[in-house]
Parts: C-alpha cells; structure tokens; sequence
C-alpha cells in the first residue's frame, strides 16, 4: 500500500483558488484510478494500492509505502538491501535511523529515504522536492548522465 501527499505543485493544474495551497484540505483523489498506480506496479512486479493525496503546501512530496515482510526478514537485511540499491546514487540519502521529513528536501535535489520495522511490517518513508528531483533536477541529471558529466553536475 502506498500512501503519497503531494503539494499543489505537483497537480499539473492550472493555478486556481481550488488548488490554493490556503484552500486546500488533504484529501485523497484518484483512488484506484491514479494514472501512475498501473506503471509502479509494472516496475514493482507486484499489485499495489497507490493513493495519492493532495496536502495543503505548496511543493514536495512524502510517499509512505507500508509492507508485510517474510517472516525472519531483519532490519539489518532491509537497510542492507537499500544500501546495495542506492549508495552508488549520489542524489538518494538513506536514512539508517528514522525516517525523512520534507523540510530536509525542499530546494534540494534528492530524495530521502527511511524505514521502520515492527515484526513483520515495513514502513517505508520517501520523500522529495516533486520540482526539483521529481522534475527539473531529474531532467539535468539525466542530461548529465547522457552527456557524461557527473551526475550532480550544477546541482550541488
């Protein structure tokens, strides 16, 4: 299950008193109709429950994704498997105790990445400037890693 809050920013609407950032109320929308939830499911492998919701700020966006485990599955075993995917991802910080806030990432270019376990449950923390790494910063990355530049070239 994935729970994600976006600012207004991150609606791809017009600027109106609806998506006022003073106006808005969190709220959910799109549930299971999300256009996004088909193509993480794809990348996943498996069926998910993506819900976005729509907070009351205006950038940033913080994705909660909760998990059940394999029973024996450890803590150390979850922080090794992120570590092994994203050490070498220099715009990706992991958090080894707690989970991110959005204030850590507005106006920068990463993503922040935390995790709690409890038994066999998993909760997983995400979170990112949707103007920033989710947009114009992932752009000059990639133009980066075309281009063969470093890959935080200009952006730190």
């Amino acid at each position: 299950m994935i729970n994600a809050v976006s600012g207004v920013s991150g609606t791809g609407c017009k600027a109106s008193l609806g998506n006022s950032f003073c106006e808005v109320s969190l709220q959910p929308y799109g549930i299971f109709t999300h256009r996004h939830q088909p193509e993480i499911a794809c990348h996943l492998g498996i069926p998910v429950i993506f819900t976005p919701h729509l907070g009351n700020f205006a950038r940033g966006i913080m994705a909660t994704i909760t998990c059940r485990l394999r029973p024996g599955v450890t803590s150390a075993a979850v922080a090794a498997s992120f570590h092994q995917a994203y050490d070498d991802k220099p715009l990706v910080r992991l958090y080894d105790q707690g989970v991110p806030a959005l204030k850590a990432v507005v106006g920068t270019p990463f993503c922040d990445i935390g995790f709690k376990m409890q038994g066999e449950h998993l909760i997983v923390v995400a979170a990112e400037d949707n103007l920033l790494k989710g947009a114009a910063a992932q752009a000059v990355q990639c133009a980066n890693i075309r281009f063969g530049f470093a890959q935080t070239l200009v952006l730190c």
